[in-house]
């Protein structure tokens, strides 16, 4: 099979579709200005804007490929009929660009999809490809007893359905629950196995696939200490493009309510801070009427927060609304937990009424 060309081709877009659902994103920001964006690499980011010849490529705070509103349908009618977790989305858009006047408001993925739905498309094989390179996470790890290198080429989705079709597809590895979510994984021979079948077609991890192939190479050949060498070289590279890390400090009362509901969720305070950043984005309009629960109090307690590129732009649109980006993540923690009780007593209520009683009363006209 030949490989992937950067052209407007039906194999090359629904590869770039399955990218964008992986790596992709839509933000609004307050003066109701839409961007499309692509992470990755700056080079890969480069031969798109090559390719369809609008946008730019920013580097900070990580590499991306924007497109500005009127701009955005030159690329996503291209690639529109093959998106799949990103779909309503991208409708939503293209009706915001028809009407600049109406209001945008970006909800969030489904949390299921029936991927099996697509099973018989000619291009599931590309989205796949495509979603692949752009969220896989490679590798080069020693095992402690053998002191043997091998390499791991790993995927977390929220998807099952997706993670079960990669595995079809690919036909090497496994997959396993990683929280409230899916991981495949490949390990020696299968990483191996899978990197052979991929070559042609990884155009973002390309630094990662050369570097599997030197240490396949040097394994072949037994150069272990060049295999060291390589090791410390793709953790470097790793390091440049990783997430950030933000600190943020909080006030006593916010800091024990965020730790608080961290222990209830059985999540990390980073992965809440994460959350309440997302559903204020998702809720603008309760979000500008929020105060921050911290006020003039000190702030003596701090939370690291992990900010990838997606998160990153959500946090800039946020801010735009407050003078500076830390209150405007309290103010969005603020909100996340107000609505969390809001539902708790909601649910406690419920909880409260038996719903044959209920059933009852509404046919005598009763107080529900």
């Amino acid at each position: 099979m030949p490989g992937l060309e950067f052209k407007k081709d039906p194999v090359f877009l629904p590869y770039i579709a399955g990218y964008f659902d992986a790596r992709g994103s839509f933000i609004v920001d307050k003066q109701n200005n839409i961007t499309m964006n692509f992470y990755g690499n700056v080079d890969f980011l480069e031969e798109l804007n090559s390719l369809f010849k609008v946008g730019s490529i920013t580097l900070t705070p990580s590499s991306a490929w924007k497109i500005m509103n009127r701009d955005i349908p030159k690329v996503l009618d291209n690639i529109n009929q093959y998106i799949i977790i990103k779909k309503d989305q991208a409708m939503e858009i293209i009706e915001a660009l028809k009407n600049k006047d109406q209001y945008i408001s970006i909800n969030e993925p489904p949390e299921d999809i029936d991927f099996f739905d697509y099973a018989e498309e000619e291009w599931l094989y590309f989205y796949i490809v495509g979603y692949f390179d752009g969220l896989s996470r490679w590798s080069l790890k020693k095992h402690p007893k053998s002191n043997e290198y091998y390499l791991q080429i790993s995927l977390i989705s929220r998807y099952s359905d997706l993670v079960i079709l990669l595995y079809e597809l690919f036909n090497v590895g496994y997959i396993l629950p990683y929280n409230d979510k899916f991981k495949f994984m490949a390990v020696s021979q299968d990483s191996l196995d899978l990197i052979k079948k991929l070559e042609p077609f990884l155009l973002n991890k390309k630094l990662e696939l050369e570097m599997a192939l030197k240490f396949k190479k040097f394994l072949d050949s037994g150069k272990y200490k060049e295999i060291e060498k390589l090791t410390g070289e793709l953790k470097s590279s790793k390091k440049q493009d990783s997430n950030t890390t933000m600190i943020l400090n909080l006030c006593e009362k916010l800091f024990k309510k965020v730790t608080s509901k961290s222990k209830s969720f059985e999540i990390s305070k980073s992965r809440f801070c994460q959350e309440a950043i997302h559903y204020s984005y998702a809720n603008l309009d309760s979000f500008k009427i929020t105060e921050d629960l911290c006020g003039e109090e000190k702030k003596n307690f701090q939370v690291a927060i992990n900010i990838d590129e997606y998160l990153e732009e959500k946090i800039k649109v946020l801010s735009s609304f407050d003078e500076y980006k830390s209150s405007a993540i309290r103010r969005a923690l603020t909100l996340y937990l107000k609505d969390l009780e809001i539902e708790k007593e909601d649910n406690e209520l419920n909880e409260d009424i038996d719903p044959l009683d209920l059933l009852e009363e509404l046919k005598k006209g009763g107080p529900y």
